[in-house]
C-alpha cells in the first residue's frame, strides 16, 4: 500500500465492501464512523496525518510492561505503539465491529477507549442494534481435512463430541501458556 494512502481512498476501499461513513449521533473530532447495511460498524480515527502507517492494525504481541490489555465494561482493547507517530492505539478485540482509539499516554489511551466503548453503547441504543457480545463463545476454525478427521476420531475414541473435545484442547494449551 502506497505511503500517501488518503482518506478519501479510505472511503472509496470500504465502499466496495458496502461501508458508508455515517453523519448521524455524537462523535468526537477525528474519529469517523462507517457503518453496512447488515449494521456492522468500524470506528476509526482520522489523523492529521492519515497514511497507512496512521491505520494499521497489528495482533497484540507485546509480552512485556505491566498492562497488555484494556477492560472496560466487559470489552477488551489491545495496547499497541506506533514509533512514528509518537502515539499508543488499539482496537477492541473480539467484535466485528471495528472500534479504534488512540492517545499521546497511557491514561490518554484509556480515556479514549472507554470514550469509544461509551459512544459505542449510546450508538447502539439510539440506532435499536443490540450492542455486540465480546468473545461469545463461539467462532469458526478452518483446519485441514486430516485435522478433523485425526480430531473426529481421538472424540469419538474418549466419547464426547467434536466441539468438547476442541474446548478441552483449547482450555489445555490456554492453562499451559498461563503457567
Amino acid at each position: 500500500m502506497p505511503k500517501d494512502f488518503h482518506f478519501s481512498e479510505m472511503v472509496k476501499l470500504l465502499s466496495y465492501y458496502d461501508y458508508k461513513p455515517v453523519k448521524k449521533g455524537k462523535t468526537s473530532g477525528s474519529r469517523i464512523k462507517f457503518e453496512n447495511s447488515l449494521g456492522i460498524s468500524i470506528l476509526l480515527h482520522k489523523p492529521s496525518k492519515w497514511n497507512y502507517e496512521n491505520i494499521s492494525i497489528k495482533a497484540n504481541q507485546r509480552k512485556t510492561g505491566v498492562m497488555k490489555n484494556l477492560n472496560y465494561k466487559g470489552y477488551l482493547g489491545s495496547i499497541e505503539y506506533s514509533e512514528e507517530d509518537n502515539l499508543l492505539y488499539g482496537k477492541v478485540l473480539g467484535i466485528q465491529s471495528l472500534l479504534s482509539y488512540e492517545g499521546l499516554t497511557g491514561k490518554a489511551l484509556e480515556n479514549d477507549f472507554k470514550e469509544v466503548i461509551n459512544e459505542y453503547l449510546e450508538n447502539c441504543k439510539s440506532s435499536g442494534n443490540s450492542p455486540e457480545k465480546p468473545f461469545k463463545g463461539s467462532f469458526n476454525v478452518r483446519i485441514s481435512s486430516s485435522l478433523h478427521q485425526k480430531a473426529a476420531l481421538l472424540a469419538k475414541e474418549a466419547k464426547i463430541s467434536l466441539n468438547n473435545f476442541v474446548a478441552e484442547s483449547i482450555r489445555s494449551k490456554v492453562m499451559q501458556e498461563a503457567k
